[in-house]
């Protein structure tokens, strides 16, 4: 962790039974992350991300190169006039559009919709999101572009706001998934350990190893 308070190194995800990631963060003076490479156990650069912000902080641009697959994307944002971001725009290398998503807040700021359109401006589907009364998100809905649900996801938190659990359904209302997270905390509140549970058995775990540096 900088003296900003930021983490700089820190494992993504750690599969037991895959293999795990290493990610290294490079951020500005403002504390914005502007790189992320992300590493493959044997040391291979996976993948890397660059971030460009404008002068409010505020991230106008992100460039994406997966190197095992050698895909590369740049998505492209907007916000309005009190700093929400509005529309992303996923773009190919040479410009051309690949989709778009609009975003729609309530009067208290929080995110309640994300519509997606295609290159052409058509439809797609869209999510409906709902918080609870800390501002954590409790539940996200897809809805086809026939308005029909295609899909549903319910969070649930603990005492500190970390996600502990979450549970998804498909249009039938059939369970996908039923995750669950346990996690271990260093001396100051940061967690360093996190399980994640799937039917009760563990299959993710992720580390971070966090320097803390005085402030001078």
């Amino acid at each position: 962790m900088n003296e900003s308070g930021q983490i700089t190194k820190g494992s993504r995800a750690k599969d037991v039974f895959l293999e795990d990631y290493d990610a290294y963060l490079a951020f500005n003076k403002e504390g914005n992350i502007v790189t992320g490479k992300y590493y493959e156990s044997d040391g291979n650069l996976a993948e890397k991300v660059s971030s460009k912000y404008d002068t409010q902080g505020k991230k106008i641009k992100e460039t994406e190169i997966n190197f095992e697959t050698k895909q590369k994307w740049i998505y492209l944002f907007t916000y309005d006039s009190q700093g929400k971001k509005v529309e992303m725009k996923t773009c190919r290398p040479n410009g051309a559009l690949l989709n778009r998503s609009v975003y729609t807040y309530n009067p208290e700021g929080y995110l309640v919709e994300e519509q997606n359109f295609d290159t052409e401006g058509v439809f797609l589907d869209k999510w409906i999101f709902i918080q609870d009364e800390k501002g954590n998100y409790t539940e996200k809905t897809r809805f086809d572009k026939n308005g029909e649900m295609a899909y549903k996801a319910v969070y649930t938190y603990d005492e500190k706001g970390i996600m502990n659990h979450w549970i998804s359904y498909n249009a039938n209302g059939m369970v996908l998934a039923d995750i669950r997270y346990s996690y271990r905390f260093d001396d100051y509140g940061n967690w360093i350990q996190k399980i994640q549970y799937k039917v009760d058995k563990p299959c993710y775990l992720t580390e971070r190893k966090i320097e803390y540096f005085k402030s001078k």
